[in-house]
């Protein structure tokens, strides 16, 4: 089990975001909340990366991410009780397909 205020070094709110995407409002929010904790979730590497250079060039202490699927994440990372809010903006289950067709 993870202990979130020791990995975000002091006890505050955490808010756990589920799929950030590619981690743009993920960036405005904890940008605009310093006083709360983030820990982002995502499968998809380019968001990944996409958010991590977000939060260097914003310089934000306060947001961690993590690339895993979040049901076991949730599951077996994460104390009951342990976090003050969920975000589940846009959730995008099942594989991805750059193309679909017609039937």
């Amino acid at each position: 089990m993870l202990d979130l205020d020791r990995v975000f070094g002091r006890p505050a709110a955490k808010i756990l975001e589920i799929g950030f995407g590619m981690g743009e409002t993920t960036a405005l929010i904890a940008a605009a909340h310093p006083e709360n904790d983030y820990l982002g979730i995502e499968v998809h590497t380019p968001g990944v990366g996409s958010l991590l250079k977000e939060i260097g060039e914003r310089g934000l202490t306060n947001l961690r991410i993590i690339q895993h699927d979040a049901v076991p994440f949730w599951r077996d990372m994460i104390p009951a009780a342990a976090l003050s809010g969920v975000h589940i903006f846009s959730p995008i289950p099942g594989p991805r397909s750059a193309s679909r067709s017609a039937a």
